[in-house]
Formats: structure tokens, C-alpha cells, sequence
């Protein structure tokens, strides 16, 4: 057999083993470089509707199939850490959407999310995340988290330290569920980005809430700023940290594989409240920025007829 043909047997093996690794349900070890910038062939370049400015990392507005994409879903996979909780869809006439429902937390964190993988974000870039949020009228928010920016794939696998998966979260404090941005696990222990007292936008009941979170990834409070708007009111713009360093786990005497950001969970991504609850969330859309006052793509949250 000739080297040419031996070259094109091991081509056609390597795409079969990057199409099966794209379209698991299951998290597999990250082994891209850190600097990459890549786009998942399923996923749009762009939306319509979008400015220039915007490249579309994640899209989930219009599917009627599965959440996870064995079955043709869009996200990568979904985490449930009890019996009782659930993520399912829910199919509307041209639209679905999901609700998560997460029991309280005990000694195990209780979650019921969906997990997005496929991206890698470096100190520098500037992120969006957009998306409509309902929650039912007797809902308790309070400590609820549902949406965490993170790094699964940056913890050495020679240290039994557990791994924390680093990165900021929104976190619904009081009953009512006004949100702040959550910092512990980059090592800012008591230091959220909260709204002042004035803007504290609770999340209202039974309706559809547009909600855009935007960050600047950044090491220290000089590079990093988040902002987030909720109900069409801007509540928090703040500059500050937005991702770890090595110094935030020097304690533990572990050293991240690097600096960046691989991955987004949504839903109900840990309910420590200590009653049951349920969310509902649509029109996900996760893009990069090529530039802090580029305009995002469009969010409507009118409740479908």
C-alpha cells in the first residue's frame, strides 16, 4: 500500500474521531490549545438579525428535538445530580423552550442544567449571554444559581484536589431574586458585583424576562467589567476581575493548564435555597464581541400567543 493512500485512510479516521467527539452527550477531556478561536460546524456563523460585529458561539432559539445533540439538540450535555431533578423541553407552536426543576442542595450540590462545551474565551474577549427567564409565582429565588461561566477544561489531572470548575455566576439573592455576579470560585470569596440598592430588580413572576449578561474577560479589576440588565433595566456596570488566577488556588498548591473559559451551564446550576424550584428559559443566545459597545443580537421575550 502506497504512503499516499495510507495518508488518506488516516485523514478519513481523524474526521470520524473529531465527529463523534462534536457530537457526544458526555464531556471528554479538552485537548485544544488554550489561544484557539474556533467555530462548531453545527452552529451558525452568524443569525439573522445580528450585527457584523457579533460571532454567534451558541444559538438555541428554534429546535423541537432533543436538548442534547445525539438526538439533534444543541447543547453538549445535562447535568442532574439527584433523582428528582430534571431538565426537559417544552414545545410551544413555533418555539420551545426548557424548564429546569432542582430539589434543595444537601451535602451534594443539587443542579438540573444544561451544559455548553464547545468554545474556548481568553482574558481579552468580550462575551454576551442572552436569554428570557420565567419563574412561577410561589417560587423562593433565593440562592438559586442559573448560569455559570467556567473553566472544566483547566484543572490538572495530577492534583486530588476536586476540581471546582472556576468562573462567575449569576446568583438570585431574597425571595424576590434580584441578581448579582457571583466571584467565589475565581477566589474573590465575598466580593460580588451587586447592583446598588436602588436598582435591586427582582424577577418577576409568571412572564418572560429578557436578561443580558455581558463580561469582559479580564485578571485584574482594570481589565474586567461585567454588565447586566434585567427587565429591560441595566442593574449592574461594574469593572472587576472576571476570571482567576494562579494565585487563587496557590493555597491548594494546584496550578491551572491555563487561563480561559470552556464552559457555559444554564438552568438551575445549584439551588442552595432549601425548597424545590423551577425555571423556564428561552432564546439562548452566547456570542463574542468584537468590541465593548457593539450591539448584541436581538432578544424577544413577548409570550408566544
Amino acid at each position: 500500500m502506497g504512503w499516499p493512500i495510507v495518508q488518506q485512510i488516516l485523514s478519513v479516521i481523524g474526521h470520524l474521531l473529531l465527529a463523534l467527539t462534536l457530537t457526544s452527550c458526555s464531556p471528554a477531556p479538552d485537548r485544544r490549545s488554550p489561544g484557539t478561536k474556533f467555530q462548531d460546524p453545527a452552529i451558525p456563523a452568524n443569525e439573522e438579525g445580528a450585527a457584523p460585529s457579533v460571532k454567534f458561539l451558541f444559538s438555541d432559539h428554534k429546535h423541537t428535538g432533543s436538548l442534547v445533540r445525539a438526538k439533534g439538540g444543541p447543547w453538549s450535555f445535562i447535568k442532574t445530580t439527584f433523582p428528582e431533578n430534571y431538565v426537559r423541553r417544552i414545545p410551544e407552536k413555533e418555539e420551545t423552550h426548557f424548564q429546569a426543576y432542582a430539589v434543595p442542595s444537601s451535602d451534594i450540590v443539587s443542579k438540573a442544567s444544561v451544559n455548553f462545551t464547545d468554545f474556548i474565551l481568553t482574558p481579552g474577549a468580550i462575551t454576551e449571554l442572552s436569554f428570557c427567564l420565567k419563574a412561577p409565582s410561589d417560587a423562593d429565588l433565593s440562592n438559586i444559581f442559573i448560569a455559570d461561566l467556567e473553566c472544566v477544561f483547566c484543572w490538572p489531572h495530577d492534583t486530588s484536589t476536586a476540581n471546582p470548575s472556576p468562573g462567575i455566576r449569576l446568583h438570585l439573592k431574597d425571595r424576590q431574586g434580584y441578581p448579582v455576579i457571583e466571584r467565589a470560585k475565581i477566589g474573590l470569596e465575598r466580593s460580588s458585583l451587586r447592583p446598588a440598592p436602588s436598582k435591586q430588580i427582582g424577577i418577576p413572576r409568571e412572564r418572560w424576562i429578557p436578561i443580558v449578561w455581558r463580561v469582559q474577560i479580564g485578571d485584574d479589576d482594570m481589565s474586567g467589567w461585567a454588565r447586566l440588565d434585567v427587565d429591560q433595566q441595566s442593574i449592574i456596570n461594574a469593572e472587576g476581575q472576571t476570571i482567576f488566577t494562579e494565585a487563587a488556588f496557590a493555597k491548594a498548591n494546584v496550578e491551572p493548564i491555563s487561563q480561559h473559559y470552556d464552559s457555559l451551564e444554564m438552568g438551575v446550576t445549584a439551588n442552595a435555597s432549601g425548597k424545590p424550584v423551577a425555571v423556564e428559559m428561552k432564546h439562548i443566545s452566547f456570542v463574542e464581541l468584537k468590541s465593548a459597545d457593539a450591539p448584541g443580537p436581538p432578544l424577544d421575550c413577548v409570550d408566544t400567543p
